[in-house]
């Protein structure tokens, strides 16, 4: 019976940290996405977009450092590969910023809908 029980705790301790993994990737996925909103935002109103753009490097920096611990290596390094061309883009007032931050926003949007625990996903 003891066994049963230990299994259960594991079970239900592996069932509780994937929860908190998928609501905390979609949260912090969101507040990028929100980022990026604002980067266009900016673009259409012809504003400087540099402090927007360092912003979302910084939260990209902060979302890697724990993201890396709970999602795989390989989903990571392409947006991350994108999200460090935006800065140097909008300092250089590129018109290619557009286009790099829309790639940004799709991978970020896969990348939390691919977190998001589905029953399809786990069978």
């Amino acid at each position: 019976m003891t066994r049963v029980k230990i299994s259960a705790l594991i079970l239900a301790s592996l069932i509780g940290m994937s929860i908190f993994a998928s609501v905390w990737v979609n949260e912090k996925c969101s507040r990028l996405i929100d980022c990026m909103d604002r980067i266009e935002q900016e673009i259409q109103e012809g504003k400087d977009t540099t402090v927007s753009a360092r912003e979302l490097e910084k939260e990209w920096t902060d979302f890697r450092k724990t993201a890396s611990v709970m999602i795989r290596n390989d989903k990571l390094t392409e947006p991350e590969r994108v999200a460090g061309r935006i800065t140097l883009l909008a300092q250089q007032g590129s018109q290619d910023l557009p286009s790099a931050v829309e790639e940004l926003r799709h991978m970020t949007r896969q990348l939390m809908h691919g977190e998001t625990p589905k029953l399809t996903s786990v069978l």
